[in-house]
């Protein structure tokens, strides 16, 4: 495949600590000695971001809130900011669907990433407030995928997925509006491990027929056949009961791709939805809270553009 590299500029931000993160005991709270949390992130992090120069004032608005969401240094984790030489974004109504080409040199890119890191991938415009170890490979240690949501029914912009090409796919069918959600590329971490891989090449199967990389990667976990439950370990719930749910509640989706008549249990994931509680895209589906990770606006790149006064100041509490 093409690398991404050809399109880069330069890594605006690129940071690099070496020292032990806190752990989360069983009873929720984070121990501060270094002694303790020396095995919290022992599998190196990569958070990264790629942006092109119409998103340059909110990319440099993204860096600027990392000194508030990584105020000190973490353990293996590295994070990345890197603006694209080039305009790879379609022009369109809703400013926010990326071209085929983008699409598919972003996993590509993210795919390299996978084979030698966990990686949590950010839009430039999912800004950081808080540490985001600690709400995905640190509260959810055993998960492979953990991930934001996205809304998928009609009205307020959560229809915009709905290509041609999508539908004939599905036989006319909306199987992510059935499920009541997608989840975000946005702000999603993926655990370097075969199923996770295997996700991504099917991912890019989807991209190369000109879908976004999060139409993607959710078309390509259909067919991983999830199981959704609650915390509580009962059934999720499915269409607008889901969608009400994940305002504050978290769902749990443990998935294998078909493979035949025989599924390897090495490519089971076990994937995290988070609530909008903990990223917030505003519109009604969440406000920042205590709990918010990152803020992740919805709208055109103006709509965005024009809350990044207020972005600054949430990153400065």
């Amino acid at each position: 495949p093409i690398g991404l590299s050809v399109l880069l500029l330069h890594t605006l931000t690129v940071l690099a600590f070496a020292t032990a993160l806190p752990r989360r005991t069983a009873e929720g709270k984070y121990i501060q000695s270094e002694l303790e949390a020396e095995d919290v992130l022992e599998r190196p992090l990569k958070v990264f971001t790629y942006f092109d120069r119409r998103y340059t004032r909110i990319g440099k608005t993204w860096r600027d809130c990392l000194p508030k969401a990584i105020p000190r240094p973490l353990a293996s984790m590295s994070v990345e900011a890197t603006e694209i030489a080039k305009n790879t974004f379609l022009s369109s109504s809703s400013d926010r669907t990326p071209t085929e080409n983008f699409a598919t040199l972003l996993l590509n890119e993210w795919a390299t990433k996978l084979t030698v890191t966990d990686t949590l991938h950010a839009d430039p415009d999912a800004f950081l407030l808080q540490d985001p170890a600690k709400g995905t490979t640190v509260s959810y240690p055993e998960a492979d995928v953990v991930a934001a949501v996205d809304c998928v029914h009609d009205g307020q912009n959560c229809s915009w997925y709905r290509s041609q090409g999508y539908l004939d796919r599905h036989n006319g069918k909306d199987p992510l509006e059935a499920q009541g959600f997608m989840l975000s590329t946005g702000f999603m971490y993926m655990r370097s491990q075969p199923a996770t891989t295997h996700l991504m090449k099917s991912a890019l199967g989807v991209a190369n027929k000109g879908e976004s990389e999060q139409v993607a990667i959710n078309e390509a976990l259909l067919d991983f056949r999830c199981t959704w439950t609650t915390e509580d370990g009962f059934t999720a719930p499915r269409g607008q009961e889901a969608t009400s749910l994940l305002q504050t509640g978290v769902l749990h989706g443990l998935c294998s791709p078909h493979l035949g008549s025989h599924d390897s249990p090495d490519l089971q994931l076990r994937v995290v939805a988070l609530p909008y509680s903990v990223v917030p895209r505003g519109d009604g589906f969440g406000s920042v809270g205590p709990q918010s990770l990152a803020y992740h606006p919805g709208g055109t790149v103006e709509d965005k553009e024009k809350l990044l006064g207020q972005v600054r100041g949430l990153c400065k509490r």
